[in-house]
């Protein structure tokens, strides 16, 4: 299994799209942030519109709500990969262990944590580095 790379924040927007489409093995295509239909409907109704409007590829936002099993289902059901997961840092470093193996059970090997609080972000280089590889 391809290791789970953590990303982190803007770094991520820079390298998250080659790692995106290496995980989901793809090179050309576009996915769908699923953020896009959170407040549209119930994950099944939000998947089903994701796979009628054409998408093949997803990113996932946590775990929408669902058991690992549910949602493997519902990507199943619908024809999607999932190229990417966004997942809060608070869920990294409270319970790693079950937040890697939810996502590698709905077939997710890249996790992007999207925010960092201000009072938590590193204040130089050597900072950044160091909180990088905490993240590693």
């Amino acid at each position: 299994m391809k290791k789970l790379m953590v990303l982190v924040g803007m770094f991520s927007m820079l390298s998250a799209v080659p790692s995106q489409a290496l995980a989901a093995g793809v090179e050309d295509e576009i996915g769908l942030q699923m953020y896009t239909l959170s407040h549209v409907g119930t994950p099944a109704e939000q998947f089903a519109m994701a796979h009628k409007a054409g998408f093949e590829h997803v990113e996932l936002v946590g775990t929408h709500g669902l058991e690992a099993k549910e949602l493997k289902s519902l990507l199943d059901k619908n024809h999607l990969t999932v190229t990417s997961s966004h997942v809060q840092l608070t869920a990294l470093e409270s319970d790693y262990a079950q937040t890697v193996a939810f996502n590698k059970a709905v077939g997710n090997h890249t996790i992007v944590v999207p925010w960092i609080k201000p009072e938590d972000r590193p204040d130089s280089t050597k900072a950044w580095i160091d909180y990088a590889q905490h993240l590693d």
